[in-house]
This record gives C-alpha cells, sequence and structure tokens, in this order.
C-alpha cells in the first residue's frame, strides 16, 4: 500500500508500527499525526480511500472522525464560556427558553456537555434533512421529553453535538452557527484552512481528498488477527458480553442512544450501515458529534495548543483561567449506555488517569487485541474516541515535573465492527511515550 507523511529522527518506531497496521490489513486507510512541546514529530497516511477515484489515503486524506469530534464541541462551550457568553452552570433554558418543555428547566449546559440533560435519543426521531434548518430544528429539538424521570448519566451518542450548536447560535454574541465558529475562531487563526470541516460542503463530496467510510466485517477481523498471532482472549469478559448483547438489543439504553434519534429516508437511522455516512444526507448537515471530516494533523495542531493550556502558535483558544475550568476533573459517574463509569470534566472531555487506564483494560476485553491503556505511563490524557477506533487525545505538562506536552490522533476509513475501542492508535501512543523520553527526556 502506498504512504507518505514525514517522521521526525527519533520516531521511526511509531512511524513503522503505523505503516504494519496497514499492511496487514487492520484498516483500508488511515493517518496519524503527534505534537510534542509544539512540534509536529509525526504526520503519516497510508493505505487507500477506497473512493470513485480509488486514491490513496494520505497525511491530506480528509475522513469522518465520527465521536472524536465531541472533543471539539467541548472546545467552543470552553470558549464562549471563557469569554463570559454562556455559564456551564446556568439552565439551558436561561439561553433557550424553548428547552424548558416537557420540564427540562433545570438542566445545565454542564448538563449537557457532560450527557446528563436526559436528551440522549428520542422515540421521534428527526429526519436528517431537518438538521439542514437551523430554525425547524430548534423547535423540534426542544419538543424532545426527558428520557428518564431522574438525572441521569446516558450518552448522548449523536444528539448532544445537535442541542450544543443551538445553544452555541443562541450564546455567540455574533450568532454564528457551530460551523462557522468553528471555522473564524479555530481553523482559520491556526492555518487549518481546507483541513477542518463541520458538514462536509457538497463540493467536496466527490474530491479525491475525501476518504468514503468502508466496512470490514467480523471475518475480517479474525482473520487479521489470526494472521497476525495476536491472541484472542478466550474468555470473553461479562463486561464485553453485556456490551456486544446491548448494540444489537433495541430496548437497550446503549442502542437507543446511539441508534435512535435520527432517521433516513423514513426509516431508522442505522450506523452499522456504512453506506449512509457517504451519501448527502449525512455529510451536508452540522452534526459536530459526529459529523466533521478532518485531517489528523488539523485535530493534531489543535490538541497541541490545548497540551500548552489554550495559548500555542501565536493563537489563543483559552485562557490559562478558563482552560483549567474546562479541564476540571469531575467525579466519575455511571453511564447507562457505555456500561461503565465515565470520567469527564464540565465541557464533555473525557480524562483518562493512570489510574482509571488500568481499572478500564481489568474490566473490559476487547475481543481482538490486548488492552494497552494502562502501558501508557503516568501522565493525564484528555479528549475522546469515535466509532471504528478514531482517537483525539492531548495531554498537559505535568505540574512540578519536565514531562513534555503531548497531543496525537488517529484516523481512518473503516468501521471495524468489534475494534471501536480504539487498540491501533494505542498501540502507537505506546512508542510515542518511550520516543518522547528518549529522545528529551521527559515523557
Amino acid at each position: 500500500p502506498p504512504f507518505d507523511g514525514f517522521v521526525k529522527p527519533g520516531y521511526e518506531e511509531v512511524g513503522q508500527i503505523f505503516k504494519q497496521q496497514i499492511i496487514d490489513g487492520r484498516t483500508h486507510g488511515a493517518s496519524m499525526a503527534g505534537y510534542i512541546n509544539g512540534e509536529e514529530v509525526i504526520n503519516l497516511g497510508g493505505g487507500w480511500s477506497l473512493n470513485s477515484h480509488h486514491a490513496p489515503f494520505g497525511a491530506s486524506t480528509l475522513v469522518n472522525i465520527f465521536s472524536s469530534g465531541k472533543s471539539l464541541a467541548g472546545l467552543v462551550v470552553a470558549m464562549l464560556a471563557d469569554r463570559g457568553n454562556l455559564d456551564l452552570s446556568a439552565p439551558i433554558a436561561q439561553y433557550w427558553p424553548e428547552f424548558s418543555k416537557h420540564e427540562k428547566q433545570h438542566f445545565t449546559v454542564q448538563d449537557l456537555c457532560t450527557h446528563q440533560a436526559n436528551v440522549g435519543y428520542s422515540t421521534s426521531p428527526l429526519k436528517l434533512t431537518d438538521l439542514l434548518d437551523s430554525e425547524k430544528l430548534a423547535v423540534l429539538l426542544a419538543a424532545f421529553p426527558p428520557t428518564h424521570a431522574k438525572q441521569v448519566r446516558l450518552y448522548h451518542g449523536v444528539l448532544r453535538g445537535l442541542f450544543i450548536s443551538e445553544l452555541v447560535r443562541r450564546t455567540d454574541p455574533k450568532k454564528r452557527s457551530i460551523r462557522e465558529f468553528i471555522q473564524e475562531e479555530i481553523v482559520q487563526p491556526l492555518q487549518l484552512d481546507g483541513e477542518l470541516f463541520v458538514g462536509l460542503p457538497e463540493a467536496l463530496h466527490n474530491d479525491s481528498r475525501v476518504s468514503p467510510i468502508t466496512p470490514m466485517n467480523f471475518a475480517v477481523v479474525i482473520l487479521t488477527t489470526l494472521l497476525q498471532k495476536t491472541r484472542i482472549p478466550p474468555p470473553i469478559s461479562e463486561h464485553c458480553t453485556k456490551t456486544i448483547q446491548a448494540v444489537l438489543n433495541p430496548e437497550s439504553a446503549m442502542y437507543k442512544s446511539t441508534m435512535n434519534g435520527l432517521d433516513l429516508d423514513g426509516a431508522p437511522f442505522d450506523p452499522l450501515e456504512t453506506s449512509e455516512f457517504n451519501g448527502p444526507l449525512w455529510r451536508n448537515p452540522e452534526i459536530i458529534s459526529a459529523n466533521i471530516h478532518a485531517t489528523a494533523h488539523a485535530l493534531a495542531k489543535i490538541g497541541s495548543v490545548l497540551a500548552a493550556g489554550g495559548t500555542r502558535f501565536g493563537v489563543t483558544l483559552l485562557s490559562p483561567e478558563g482552560y483549567a475550568v474546562a479541564a476540571k476533573h469531575l467525579s466519575p459517574v455511571l453511564d447507562l449506555a457505555l456500561q461503565f463509569e465515565s470520567y469527564l470534566t464540565p465541557v464533555g472531555w473525557g480524562y483518562y488517569t493512570k489510574e482509571w487506564r488500568r481499572d478500564y483494560c481489568a474490566a473490559r476485553v476487547n475481543l481482538t487485541y490486548p488492552c494497552v491503556l494502562d502501558q501508557l505511563g503516568d501522565r493525564d490524557f484528555y479528549g475522546w474516541g469515535g466509532a471504528g477506533g478514531s482517537n483525539f487525545w492531548w495531554s498537559n505538562k505535568q505540574p512540578g515535573t519536565s514531562k513534555a506536552d503531548v497531543s496525537f490522533v488517529w484516523v481512518m476509513n473503516t468501521m471495524q465492527t468489534l475494534d471501536s475501542l480504539g487498540d491501533k492508535p494505542f498501540e502507537l501512543m505506546q512508542p510515542l511515550i518511550r520516543a518522547i523520553e528518549h529522545n528529551t527526556g521527559r515523557n
């Protein structure tokens, strides 16, 4: 398969593992990028896009990052809060009075960001065409009844981003859409034009730089695993068994939070049918939770600014105080859809301590590859991952230490049935951490 991009000397092992993953057929195409203390040390692409052009998947290829975009939604909320345009502790209805329908008036901005606003799904799904009319969409969203009688944490797979988008439109002094806000306040200042889009412009739908999403079925995953002689854990953990059952059960909270809420041409939307992600009905709307097309480089550069605490490359996204508020560790809460305790900040960034990673690996077994999250050193990470395995992570310098700040992104075009836990990017993060320690003396 073809490869392009660069690897800084001292980080060759990371590049070699990335290339081997593609050579072994574990994804059709992927790209990765990483920054250390503000310097880009790796930016690679490889494999094939499998689009109408059958183009190589390069470092400049655009692909849907799915839920990895949730961190950008959190960043936008953090920026508005930092500027005094909204208060994370304020009720959503303070900015959006119609949201108070069905006794939702007490849910706060922070509740929405942390998946606790009880609007994760609806029994009356939205049509994707509704998402193109912001005024109509606001009315429909405000009319959603709460999913539970009392407040719970339930992962808002797609709908959280739609609610945040309307909140942004109402609190931004310029009344911009979230697409416009990100373009003007993040993409342009960081000189990332053409590398990140919230909703893909129609002019790019058939562009050779845009990779479609393609499936990799169960048989292929198992076959590539065996060819690599990588162990499949003999006992499937109880947690993993429950997770698989939940994904397939229309009555489960996990199924509802990921499958319900949208429909396509009158039929329930099915995220497991990857062709739906490649059509205009999905690509056109501003679905920040599941429809950002970006390069790994663009996300890694944004992550590097966050790893520095909000300011880098002559651009300030957040003040030190604003970053501290956005990155505060909240107490973990059991998520009824994800079926484990999620560790979130007030704007919905995930945070991953060494202890959390150890406990996660002990509780959850991936069917194809061993969990390696507990082998990433003692630093904390922020970020989130997306369907199929994309990941957008960053780590700040640790106070009182010489640890380097890091941002790391891995994106792909292959929706693997069993590999949504992100093992491939984590396999790359291990040698990256080793290389940082060797090259800078600061892991």
